[in-house]
């Protein structure tokens, strides 16, 4: 079957199953654009703003790739993970990793890393890479889970 110009945009990447034994669809966008996860995005950036987690600044634009978790049966989004592909770096870079509260603890980001595995492999990077902030316990053991581990600690010293 030929590829058409709609899933050079956006296609299934595949059904899989969720840590409750629920099948999932895993869905590719080339661009962040007109997609239906821009609300969980936003309400993901301004959920790690409010706990202190990420200073007040959205690192996204259009341009960024995304992958997204579907309940088929409901048609609700789960979650998702925006990123980059850093060229120059060989790299993909994670903006924001999100899911709605009702579905956490399913493995939801980890389903959704596997897909973006995938699309940085076509590409040829060769790293995959995040900010995460020190006290974001939930995003370290999901990041570690699929088998990131830290590199740097930005340090920080308040001036009064």
């Amino acid at each position: 079957m030929a590829e058409t110009e709609i899933d050079k945009f956006e296609k299934k990447f595949k059904d899989m199953t969720d840590d409750h034994g629920e099948t999932v669809e895993i869905w590719w966008r080339l661009r962040l654009e007109g997609s239906p996860c821009i609300p969980m995005i936003l309400d993901g950036f301004s959920e790690l703003m409010k706990k202190g987690w990420s200073n007040n600044t959205i690192t996204i634009d259009n341009q960024h790739r995304l992958v997204f978790a579907v309940y088929p049966k409901s048609g609700e989004i789960a979650g998702g993970i925006a990123y980059k592909y850093m060229e120059n770096s060989k790299s993909m870079w994670i903006s924001l990793s999100f899911t709605d509260p009702k579905y956490r603890g399913r493995g939801i980001n980890r389903l959704c890393q596997i897909a973006l595995e995938r699309d940085a492999q076509l590409l040829g990077a060769t790293t995959v890479e995040s900010y995460v902030h020190v006290d974001n316990q939930p995003r370290i053991r999901s990041t570690q889970k699929v088998g990131l581990e830290p590199k740097f600690y930005r340090m920080y010293k308040q001036l009064r």
